[in-house]
């Protein structure tokens, strides 16, 4: 059978013009692509985002693969725009199926870019707020307040992945069970850790109150002895002979027994 080149030549003029379009399209897609991915790179940089999410945790470690969340967010803005550009490439010609898919793609994207940006503000958060807790439970001199600080990072990463799954449609019923079990785990970690908060901050209050100690003083608790240097609200800090800080929480000078040299 031969090749009826006329008919081909016919089917190719009649679709030129549909060729010419799709050729329009993709090109004006992937420059504007590019041009508003430089322009979010730009907004970026003058509101002063980077900046807040330079010095987070979620930032160094993309910074040890050589990745950034700049660079992530400009892609995701660029890719959508190109595959809006490529489903109505494939509209004009005529893909029914292949249509129906990149539209439905294109109705999900920006249920994936708002899951993004619920994960990267949460981790944001969550390092501003731990950081903020960190230098509050160091300034009070709290023993062993690591578990706090890591448990409320964590919680707020779980809170922020949750959030993102549901607008992913992606089902979170184990993942609501699983912040259940946390969450009671994390209410006894916090209940535990309050009560040994109140029980320092008592026995603080004692202390400045009567002046039972004094900075200065030459004091035994147990097997530590040393010059009082400092008396806070959560703990007090004793120098020893070698010179060594031995931070006393100050439950242990009201229960145990305190011997104090006298000059």
């Amino acid at each position: 059978m031969l090749l009826d080149y006329s008919k081909v030549a016919d089917a190719l003029s009649s679709h030129a013009e549909d060729f010419v379009y799709v050729i329009l399209i993709l090109i004006a897609g992937l420059v504007i692509g590019k041009a508003v991915g430089k322009v979010i790179r730009t907004i970026i940089d003058k509101t002063g985002l980077l900046r807040i999410i330079k010095g987070t945790k979620s930032q160094e470690s993309t910074r040890r693969t050589s990745f950034s969340l700049l660079n992530f967010i400009e892609a995701v803005v660029r890719w959508t725009i190109y595959l809006i550009a490529i489903g109505q490439a494939i509209e004009i010609l005529g893909f029914e199926e292949l249509t129906r898919a990149m539209g439905e793609l294109v109705k999900f994207l920006p249920n994936v870019i708002i899951a993004l940006v619920i994960v990267i503000f949460g981790f944001i958060a969550a390092d501003k707020i731990v950081s903020a807790l960190d230098d509050f439970l160091r300034e009070s001199k709290l023993p062993n307040y690591t578990i706090i600080t890591s448990s409320v990072r964590y919680s707020i990463y779980f809170i922020a992945i949750i959030m993102a799954l549901a607008q992913l449609r992606i089902s979170t019923q184990v993942l609501v069970v699983l912040a259940g079990v946390f969450s009671f785990f994390f209410v006894v970690i916090i209940a535990i850790g309050a009560r040994e908060i109140a029980t320092n901050l008592f026995a603080g209050l004692q202390i400045i109150w009567y002046r039972t100690i004094a900075v200065g003083d030459v004091i035994r608790v147990e097997d530590t002895e040393g010059v009082v240097d400092e008396i806070g609200i959560i703990s007090t800090t004793v120098k020893t002979e070698n010179g060594e800080y031995v931070i006393i929480p100050n439950s242990h000078i009201a229960n145990y027994k305190v011997f104090k040299k006298l000059s």
